[in-house]
């Protein structure tokens, strides 16, 4: 075992030797989910085979891999999004339940849907009906 300041100061090196090999190639969150993936999976090869080592090296990549997203497409957090930071996770997991909804009731033409309660649903996330995306069907 190691100390959190060896495992860091391990991460951060990775993200220099990183640099150098790839220069400042700029990655937006998919991309760097792609790569993260891609490292977890030699990763768990690594760990299957046997190889701990080489497992924990990757490893050593996929949190390299986070440091430099955040570096990338992150921003300084200030005081008034300690709130939003906090309930984000569980708002985006709400969000996420009602997109899945709204995609049955569209697989289904609407049928037996209770509008009203799936309607209140969203305004309890403090969103609206207003769309930038028209889905009306044209009337010619």
């Amino acid at each position: 075992m190691i100390s959190r300041d060896l495992a860091l100061k391990t991460v951060s090196t990775i993200c220099d030797e990183q640099k150098t090999k790839h220069g400042d190639d700029n990655h937006d969150v998919p991309e760097w989910l792609i790569i993260a993936r891609r490292q977890l999976q030699k990763a768990e090869q690594a760990w299957y085979r046997g190889y701990k080592t080489e497992a924990l090296f990757r490893m050593g990549h996929v949190a390299a891999c986070g440091v430099t997203a955040l570096e990338q497409n992150g921003r300084e957090p200030h005081a008034a999004d300690a709130e939003v930071a906090i309930c984000k996770p569980n708002r985006e997991k709400q969000l996420e339940e009602l997109l899945r909804s709204a995609c049955c009731i569209a697989e289904r033409e609407g049928q037996n849907t209770a509008w009203a309660r799936f309607a209140k649903s969203i305004y309890d996330l403090g969103l609206n009906g207003i769309t930038a995306r028209p889905y009306l069907i044209p009337k010619f």
